[in-house]
Parts: structure tokens; C-alpha cells; sequence
């Protein structure tokens, strides 16, 4: 599970069971908690990081995820108001990663995640930045 306060607004990005294992994300509106876009929007199932969600200083929730149905590769999601669309490639990463952490710079997002590929002992932390 992750889980970022905006404003003093939680919101919670986890593995939704009932959906597939798929990615689901919600927010408390004060009253109940509210899904935000579709339960269940990753094409398939997802491995939740703890730092995996940000939402941005326009109120737009991000989630970098392990994305099984890509080989266990790194995948960043946006809601874009409607849906939730992919940022860049589904599976960008060269490798299987672990521990993905995403934050949002001048509507610039940076992932870091563990890679599995390219170090010495077969993990290297690795960050990767993305532009249009």
C-alpha cells in the first residue's frame, strides 16, 4: 500500500484483491473513502511500493508501480481527471525492479526504483526522468 497526504486530503494506492490484484487508488473526501478514476485500472496485476503515489501541486495523483503483466518492470500511471493513463512506456525499466519511489518536479516525473539489471550484485538503485 501507498499513501500520500495532499492538502490534508490521504489518499491510498493499493493491490485490489477484488479487482484482479490490479492497481486501485482512493481518497478520503472527509466522509468515505472514494475511488478515484476506475477500481482496478492496470492492465494487469501490480506490486504497490510505499512511495509509489504523489500527487502533484495540481492536484493530479501519479502512481509508479511494479508492473507484473510488463515482467515485473517499472510503470507510472496519471489520473488525468477521467482515466488513468499511462505516463511514457508500460515497463520502461530495462529490468525487474523493487522499491519504486516517484515525485513530480515542474510536471517532470523522477522514478527511482532498485534495479535488478545493472548492478554489481545484480540491484542498482536507478533513477529515471521523463519528458514528452
Amino acid at each position: 500500500m501507498s499513501l500520500y497526504v495532499y492538502n490534508g486530503t490521504p489518499y491510498v494506492a493499493f493491490r485490489d484483491s477484488i479487482n484482479g490484484y490490479k492497481a486501485t487508488v482512493k481518497k478520503f473526501d472527509g466522509t468515505n473513502w472514494v475511488t478515484v478514476g476506475n477500481a482496478g485500472f492496470s492492465e494487469g496485476e501490480v506490486g504497490i511500493c510505499p512511495r509509489g503515489l504523489y500527487i502533484d501541486n495540481y492536484e493530479t495523483p501519479y502512481l509508479a508501480y511494479i508492473d507484473i503483466a510488463s515482467g515485473r518492470k517499472a510503470t507510472v500511471k496519471k489520473f488525468d481527471g477521467t482515466n488513468w493513463v499511462t505516463v511514457g512506456n508500460a515497463g520502461f525499466s530495462a529490468a525487474t525492479v523493487d522499491w519504486l519511489s516517484i515525485s513530480i518536479s515542474n510536471g517532470i516525473p523522477y522514478v527511482g526504483y532498485d534495479d535488478w539489471e545493472n548492478g554489481e550484485y545484480g540491484i542498482k538503485p536507478s533513477v529515471m526522468k521523463f519528458s514528452n
